[in-house]
C-alpha cells in the first residue's frame, strides 16, 4: 500500500492462510487501512497450517495509519507465525482495540521496532491466549498503548526495552491461569507510568536488569 493509499475492509483480511507453509506479507508505506471487523486483520491466518508466516511491514521513514475497532491478530492458528516489523523510520498511529500477539493456542506472534514509533489507543497483548506465544522487541523506538499484558491467560510473553527505546504505558494488567509465563527485560529503555498505581509491574516470572540498565521516568507514584 503505497503513499496516499486507504483501504477500508468491512471483511477481515488474512496473512498465510490457506496451504501448508504459505507466506502472506502486506506492506504499508504512508498508508491507511481502516479495520472494521472485530477480528479485522489476521497476520498468520485463521487455520492450523504448519511453518505458514504472516507479516506486516511498516516500511522505513513512512508514517501509517490504521482505524476501527477491528484488532491486529498475530499469529492467529497454531503453528503459524504473525510478525509486524516496524523499519528503521516508520510510525504506526492505531485507534484498533488492540495488538495480539500469539493470539490463540500454538499461535506465535513478533513485534519488532527498530528506531520506529508506535502508538495505539488499545492494548498491546504479549502471549494473549492460552497456548500462544507472544514477543515485543524494541531498539531506539517509542511506544505509546492505552494499556499492556505479557502471558496473559495461559500464554507465554517475553518483552525487551532495548538502549534508547521510551515506553508509556499504564500498569501491566495480566490475568494469570495455568500456563501463563511473563518475562521483562530492561536493556537501556525508560518506561514511564501513565498513572499512579501501587501493582505498577505484576505478575512477572522473571525480570531481567542488563548492564546498560534502565530508567523510570515516574510521572506518578507507583
Amino acid at each position: 500500500m503505497e503513499s496516499g493509499a486507504v483501504f477500508n475492509a468491512s471483511n477481515t483480511i488474512t496473512l498465510a492462510s490457506w496451504g501448508l507453509s504459505s507466506t502472506g506479507v502486506l506492506n504499508m508505506a504512508g498508508a491507511k487501512l481502516n479495520i472494521l471487523q472485530a477480528t479485522g486483520l489476521q497476520v498468520g491466518g485463521t487455520t492450523s497450517r504448519s511453518n505458514s508466516v504472516g507479516t506486516l511491514n511498516m516500511l522505513a521513514n513512512t508514517t501509517n495509519t490504521m482505524m476501527g475497532g477491528g484488532s491486529i491478530l498475530l499469529g492467529n492458528a497454531a503453528n503459524v507465525t504473525g510478525v509486524l516489523n516496524l523499519q528503521s523510520g516508520s510510525a504506526l498511529n492505531a485507534t484498533n482495540s488492540a495488538i495480539n500477539l500469539g493470539s490463540t493456542s500454538g499461535g506465535i506472534g513478533f513485534l519488532n521496532m527498530t528506531n520506529a514509533s508506535l502508538v495505539i489507543t488499545g492494548n498491546v497483548n504479549i502471549g494473549s491466549a492460552s497456548g500462544g506465544t507472544g514477543t515485543l522487541m524494541m531498539t531506539n523506538s517509542t511506544l505509546t498503548a492505552g494499556g499492556w499484558t505479557i502471558g496473559n491467560s495461559g500464554g507465554t510473553g517475553t518483552v525487551s526495552f532495548g538502549q534508547g527505546s521510551v515506553v508509556t504505558l499504564p500498569a501491566l494488567s495480566t490475568t494469570r491461569t495455568a500456563g501463563s509465563y511473563a518475562t521483562l527485560t530492561f536493556d537501556g529503555g525508560t518506561l514511564s507510568n501513565r498513572a499512579a498505581s501501587t501493582s505498577y509491574l505484576q505478575g512477572l516470572d522473571h525480570a531481567y536488569l542488563t548492564t546498560n540498565g534502565a530508567i523510570f521516568n515516574v510521572g506518578a507514584n507507583i
